[in-house]
């Protein structure tokens, strides 16, 4: 009679790694949506080589008391690759200042990412080691990131831009913010 039970355990144990298994991700929210432990916080100092832009090295003085949107990218990512077109329309209807970050990029591949498919940024900047872009609390790429005035992390979107986010979200905030200052 033991041995009918014994033959059950592997069904019985698998079944509850699936059942607990999908109580755990019951729930979940949207990952672009998972809180930045930068909101509301002042963006650290940094100093990184410029890739495109006027000023001579990439640093939060450049954008000192206006409001701006930076995106942190790689040339390597695909989803960066995706919501492109959407920045590119975004950077021409003149609407916010976006600056670029490139994570754990090369200067190189981002020029020739960039000249191929167009830059959208006023300024772009390289972090190669991805040791600035630790500071901001990023998980990945694409995270786009509003700036305030104050230099203050406002508005984090966890993910590739879409029409819909730019016009409901991105837009809307940067211009409540211009209009705080």
């Amino acid at each position: 009679m033991k041995r009918v039970y014994l033959r059950f355990v592997p069904l019985i144990l698998l079944l509850l790694i699936i059942i607990l298994g999908g109580l755990g991700l019951w729930g979940r929210t949207d990952p672009s949506r998972i809180p930045s432990p930068m909101l509301d916080k002042k963006v650290l100092f940094f100093d990184l080589p410029m890739v495109m832009g006027d000023a001579v090295r990439f640093t939060p003085e450049n954008w000192r008391g206006r409001v701006i949107v930076l995106n942190i990218f790689a040339s390597w990512c695909v989803p960066c690759t995706i919501e492109h077109p959407e920045l590119m329309k975004l950077a021409a209807s003149g609407q916010v200042e976006l600056h670029g970050l490139a994570w754990r990029d090369s200067r190189e591949n981002v020029m020739k990412w960039l000249t191929t498919r167009g830059n959208p940024y006023r300024m772009v900047g390289v972090d190669s080691a991805g040791k600035t872009s630790i500071s901001f609390g990023i998980m990945g790429v694409p995270e786009t990131y509003i700036i305030d005035a104050q230099g203050r992390v406002r508005y984090v979107y966890r993910s590739n831009l879409t029409a819909e986010i730019i016009q409901n979200e991105i837009i809307p905030t940067v211009q409540k913010l211009q209009a705080e200052r």
